[in-house]
């Protein structure tokens, strides 16, 4: 817009320039004006070139859809849907891994009262939303090359895995948000409580482990264990829960705090909840526990 104004204006002062020099010989003005604007208006849009080519194409590349980082899926395997299956599980175990990574960065955060891997946590994030819509679409191009019942079932219940390991990254993603505004307000954790936090979450990298292999090695074996570890870490969450009202009611805490605390508390249970629906996947497409101990229950008796 500046640009534009300002030729113009230099157009209208050269033309009455030109018409002072030439009084009596308007086409010659004329004429010799054209020429000597048209080579200094090329010569200004040469210097501004390379500056522009470079804008265009910093402007499309943004728009270009950003594709996501995946090391295993391939549109080519689909043929072989079973060798594409295969992959897939590749991805979404590496995908599962970037999650817990993500939740023991958010949880030593906010512990240590530290926002320094808030970037890269947040990176992280982005890049399993990416892989988790590549996954989405991946399994619904297996779906159609494929007529076995027997994939058609994983395939559903892949699709909520992935969806449980996307949230397990948001929850990550919540405890980071919670510990920069503990930072940005002001508000502590008592030595007690950062205790009790770590009790709780000391119970997730067991039964997340465990889940992974029962996943990966579709066993039962693991599904007695995870469903006492998420009854422990639930009965933990109700203990600090109650504790934290008689610290309030002593005034050993401001009011503000309690949301950061539920906040957290929260973030861990449905991280629990969420490692829980992996694990049982093998045996209910949905994760649902009371299903997949239904499905069990009735093996035994057969």
């Amino acid at each position: 817009m500046v640009f534009s104004i300002v030729l113009v204006v230099f157009r209208t002062t050269i033309v009455s320039a030109f018409d002072r020099v030439f009084p009596e010989n308007p086409q010659w003005s004329f004429a010799t004006f054209n020429l000597i604007y048209n080579v200094i208006y090329t010569l200004v849009l040469l210097v501004f070139l390379t500056p522009s080519v470079n804008l265009i194409e910093k402007i499309i590349k943004e728009k270009q859809p950003k594709k996501a980082k995946v090391n295993y899926i391939d549109d080519l395997l689909i043929i072989t849907p079973l060798l594409a299956i295969e992959n897939a599980l590749k991805e979404v175990f590496d995908m599962a891994m970037m999650a817990w990574g993500n939740v023991e960065c958010a949880f030593t955060g906010l512990m240590n009262e530290d926002t320094s891997e808030s970037k890269k946590i947040d990176a992280s994030e982005s890049d399993i939303d990416d892989i988790t819509r590549a996954l989405a679409d991946y399994f619904i191009k297996i779906s159609a090359a494929t007529s076995s019942k027997e994939h058609e079932k994983l395939l559903g219940g892949l699709h909520h895995v992935i969806n449980d390991i996307e949230r397990i990254g948001d929850y990550a993603m919540e405890i980071t948000r919670e510990t920069e505004y503990m930072k940005k307000s002001g508000a502590h954790f008592l030595n007690q409580t950062k205790e009790e936090l770590q009790e709780i979450y000391s119970k997730l990298p067991e039964m997340f482990s465990l889940a992974l292999e029962s996943f990966q090695t579709r066993k039962t074996n693991n599904l007695e264990r995870i469903a006492e570890l998420q009854a422990e870490i639930e009965g933990l969450i109700a203990s600090t829960r109650d504790v934290h009202i008689t610290r309030l009611n002593s005034n050993m805490y401001p009011v503000e705090v309690s949301k950061s605390l539920y906040s957290a508390l929260f973030s861990l249970e449905r991280v629990s909840g969420h490692i829980v629906n992996v694990a049982f996947s093998i045996l209910s497409d949905t994760g649902s526990k009371r299903e997949a101990f239904e499905i069990l229950r009735s093996k035994k008796q057969g």
